[in-house]
């Protein structure tokens, strides 16, 4: 939301025949004075990155803002009409992991839908080691009683996540277990990165440049190959919980995620 013309954009891209979604990850800072204006542009849904409930541990694991600007922020999505409104936690063994019931509390208080994220060898890396690292089976255990949902009774989106629900809350919990459970058979992903380089994969660092076709005038057709190109390229699966497995160090919003 940084962005100059985030609204514009999202206008003109809501406007584009075939395009039936828009969704936007932020970490909520901006949202309470952006939310209104964001949704009238056409965006559709929001999923709010945030790690911790307690204001003594936000700006440790946050480094800047406040929790109770991000809460603002969820509020004021949630008034305009943002649906589903998602939040991701993700869950580090040790450093928030004590939370997880307040994040499924959460759920009955909102019409909200939390994610718990497998901590992941990505991103800012200085979390991650088996020591911080904390399966699926353990997550779903410390949320306490859960409801299997179905595809249809989940939330809207198409992303990797299974979802639950706990007895009488107004919204769900979902859980995306990258190590734990290997969804790369399903998942229909392509990332465009901040610099123009289209991956087929979180994890890889293979990609197509589509940036520097479309700059030096290529055509529509040559664009299509290049996509499809991305997709055949497209790794049957991830190795990050591999041994040997590097961490890649780089940052989730640059990815395109």
């Amino acid at each position: 939301m940084v962005r100059p013309g985030i609204c514009s954009l999202i206008k003109r891209v809501s406007s584009l025949a075939g395009i039936g979604d828009i969704s936007l990850s932020t970490n909520g800072l901006l949202l309470s004075q952006m939310a209104n204006d964001l949704f009238q542009a056409g965006l559709k849904r929001v999923n709010v990155s945030l790690d911790t409930l307690r204001p003594e541990h936000f700006q440790t694991i946050a480094r800047f803002g406040s929790l109770e600007k991000v809460l603002e922020g969820i509020r004021a999505g949630l008034a305009v009409g943002f649906d589903p409104l998602k939040i991701n936690m993700v869950v580090i063994k040790g450093i928030n992991s004590n939370e997880i019931r307040d994040f499924v509390a959460l759920t009955h208080k909102f019409p909200i839908h939390v994610r718990f994220v497998e901590l992941m060898p990505i991103g800012e890396t200085g979390y991650f080691s088996r020591e911080h690292w904390m399966g699926l089976s353990d997550i779903m255990q410390a949320c306490g009683e859960l409801v299997p949902l179905s595809q249809d009774e989940s939330p809207l989106g198409f992303g990797p996540a299974t979802y639950f629900k706990s007895p009488g809350a107004l919204g769900t919990i979902g859980f995306i277990s990258a190590l734990s459970s290997n969804f790369c058979r399903r998942c229909n992903r392509l990332r465009l990165t901040a610099k123009g380089i289209l991956v087929p994969c979180l994890a890889s660092e293979k990609g197509v440049d589509l940036k520097n076709l479309i700059r030096s005038g290529g055509s529509d057709g040559e664009l299509c190959n290049l996509i499809q190109q991305a997709v055949l390229i497209k790794p049957e699966r991830h190795c990050m919980e591999s041994k040997n497995a590097n961490a890649r160090e780089i940052f989730m919003c640059s990815l395109g995620g």
